[in-house]
């Protein structure tokens, strides 16, 4: 039986990844909590970029900052949760997301454990727009502008001891 799961290449060594919410995930608001997250698909899940698959997946990128850079988090958010892989993981690449090179989004697509590892006040990385989805900018111009916001967002995390 053919699946997109088969079509989807693994990143060949295990790490943790990171996956931000603007909201707790089952009511998991502790530090250190552990919660299994399944992949969900584009009807249970809002914030996919136009023209993204539809697929089941949890998106999630090797630090805090890259997350942080690749989705939009209302001003109204009280707070930013961060979740970790409890282990190392395998993750996919994905495949029809614009800027996943910058980002470093990689997939996984099986149930798999995290744990709440920060809750970020969001008014430390509001003021600045998603630079990389900005419709007048395009092409290598918006990844760059991309970076430097992942730059901002390391900074400004280090700051707070964060990261």
């Amino acid at each position: 039986m053919f699946t997109y799961r088969k079509l989807l290449r693994k990143v060949l060594h295990r790490q943790y990844y990171y996956h931000v919410s603007p909201y707790p995930i089952l009511k998991c608001n502790r530090i250190g909590k552990r919660i299994l997250l399944r992949p969900l698909d584009s009807t249970e899940v809002s914030g996919r970029g136009l023209g993204e698959p539809m697929n089941s997946r949890i998106c999630v990128a090797p630090t805090i900052q890259h997350c942080l850079s690749s989705i939009y988090i209302s001003p109204n958010a009280p707070f930013i949760y961060v979740y970790q892989t409890c282990h190392p993981v395998l993750a996919r690449y994905p495949y029809g997301v614009a800027d996943s090179r910058v980002t470093r989004e990689k997939w996984l697509i099986y149930p798999t454990w995290f744990k709440l590892v920060r809750i970020i006040n969001p008014s430390l990385i509001h003021g600045w727009p998603r630079l990389g989805m900005d419709p007048g900018i395009s092409g290598y111009s918006a990844f760059q502008k991309q970076r430097k916001y992942q730059n901002k967002i390391k900074r400004i995390l280090d700051i707070h001891g964060m990261i």
